[in-house]
């Protein structure tokens, strides 16, 4: 156990306080503007304390103390509306958030969840306290876009603690949980911002599944949870339930179409999030079906998809639903066709053949039954 020597701590610890505390009067003066000696006083005490945290703390611990002294200090200048303050705490939020992959995610358990989960609530709440600012308090944050980097941060920090405390097959299930919240606050706030965290936390799944859940090959499982068809389905689910905040997500982006500039191009670009976080978890379940399913029952897992893929897509209404169930059924009569009767074993062809067909019966059931609801989306 390391020894502390008391003394040079308090020595420090009062040179910073007198940096800080003396900086009202340095910054004093009627001869010529001494503000900037003010502030280079308060920069000196938030070194000072800054290397205190370094060499006294546990190296787990650091990243965690200097984003609480940017809090600090980034409270202290919203209070005050001092540039200077917050300049400190944002190079306080900078150091935290970097040293956090040099040494935290090095942890494993509780010590790197209590050690990284804070600073992303931290860097959420900053966000959060910029946006309820007015311009003329905050000017240069927003030139700087910090409000932007700030939410990055606690994003990023919050995927990149899911991943070095979950079960390595289990990471792309906890960042689709994150997605899922991701747009639900996106909806409530009304906050694009995070909208854009939900489409890259969704590609960083896509890529972590397919380069790893998928990567492993054919693997025995001791049980449920070392199932690969449970770790991809349930991330496949948690995209799918991001759906009922892509729906309104999506009607207010149409809305902001209308206007000009920024906005607009920004607007046309992200104003279907619906069709991403439908299209990507549908691809993954196609996938998953045709590995984990024998190569039989293939087809037949495709055909009963192609089926709730065409029902849901008469329930919301969305005609490139629609058509995308159709085409897996189309896609599986050609299978049909050009494998199955060649290859499958006498029963699994009859199942195929009996289960495709009743696909195919109920699908033309539904396109008379609701032809005149579907000509309304063509």
């Amino acid at each position: 156990m390391r020894r502390t020597c008391w003394r040079p701590l308090l020595t420090a610890g009062i040179v910073a306080a007198l940096f800080y505390v003396s900086s009202r009067w340095a910054g004093r003066s009627e001869v010529f503007d001494a503000r900037p000696v003010g502030s280079a006083y308060t920069w000196a005490g938030s070194l000072l304390v800054s290397l205190l945290m370094w060499y006294e703390l546990r190296p787990l611990n650091v990243a965690l103390a200097w984003v609480m002294l940017g809090f600090v200090l980034f409270e202290w200048g919203m209070v005050r509306q001092s540039v200077s303050w917050r300049m400190q705490s944002y190079v306080a939020f900078v150091s935290g958030f970097a040293r956090v992959f040099f040494v935290n995610l090095n942890a494993r358990g509780w010590d790197l969840v209590a050690s990284t989960l804070p600073l992303a609530l931290v860097f959420y709440y900053a966000y959060w306290r910029l946006g309820i600012a007015t311009g003329d308090e905050i000017p240069l944050d927003r030139r700087l876009k910090s409000r932007t980097l700030l939410s990055y941060f606690g994003t990023v920090t919050l995927l990149a603690m899911l991943r070095f405390s979950l079960d390595p097959d289990w990471v792309a299930a906890g960042w689709a949980a994150v997605v899922v919240i991701l747009l639900g606050t996106a909806w409530r706030s009304q906050r694009e911002i995070f909208l854009h965290h939900g489409y890259l936390a969704g590609i960083a799944i896509m890529f972590r599944i397919v380069f790893h859940n998928f990567s492993l090959g054919s693997h025995e499982s001791s049980g449920w949870y070392d199932s690969r068809a449970v770790q991809v389905g349930s991330a496949a689910a948690l995209l799918f339930l991001a759906l009922p905040f892509a729906f309104p997500i999506r009607k207010r982006l149409s809305e902001q179409a209308r206007r000009s500039g920024a906005a607009r191009t920004l607007a046309r670009a992200l104003r279907c999030p619906e069709q991403a976080f439908f299209f990507a978890p549908l691809l993954l379940v196609t996938v998953l079906s045709a590995r984990e399913v024998s190569q039989g029952r293939v087809t037949v897992a495709w055909g009963l998809e192609a089926v709730l893929v065409f029902m849901f897509a008469l329930w919301v209404g969305e005609r490139s639903f629609r058509l995308t169930g159709l085409g897996l059924l189309l896609l599986c009569v050609g299978k049909i066709v050009l494998l199955d009767v060649w290859r499958q074993e006498k029963i699994d062809r009859f199942v195929t053949f009996i289960i495709l067909g009743a696909s195919l019966m109920l699908v033309s059931f539904l396109y008379t039954r609701y032809s005149e609801t579907i000509r309304r989306y063509l």
